[in-house]
């Protein structure tokens, strides 16, 4: 986004909470003042896809976490993977996930609920 606004990219790296203020110019007409505003106001960053998250969070993964999930999993063997990650059955696993930090506390807000269950990002916790 910096490049976009001719800022030094080495110097907007160091900032901590960079803001951007636009002053617009007296002499544009209504139209083109519109226009410039628009254009300020366009989305600058990218949209984080579940993809990228999915990969984000399988990277933090330790070999005690897989094993857990494996455990679980295999205390039921009649459901899948996914019906037993949105069960209260996964609250330990959840837990552990939370505890090693795989998951931050953003993330546990948007994917776990109250009872321990995961839920997808649609659904959000609670």
């Amino acid at each position: 986004m910096a490049k976009r606004f001719g800022i030094d990219m080495a110097a907007a790296k160091d900032m901590k909470a960079p803001v951007i203020v636009a002053v617009i110019d007296d002499t544009l007409t209504p139209a083109q003042r519109d226009s410039v505003i628009s254009q300020l106001n366009e989305p600058n960053q990218q949209g984080v896809t579940t993809a990228w998250e999915a990969t984000k969070i399988a990277r933090k993964m330790t070999p005690d976490l897989v094993r857990t999930a494996g455990a679980l999993f295999q205390r039921h063997p009649e459901r899948t993977p996914l019906d037993v990650l949105q069960s209260a059955d996964a609250a330990g696993f959840t837990q552990a996930l939370i505890e090693a930090k795989v998951l931050s506390d953003q993330d546990a807000k948007k994917y776990i609920r109250d009872n321990g269950a995961m839920s997808n990002a649609q659904q959000g916790g609670g």
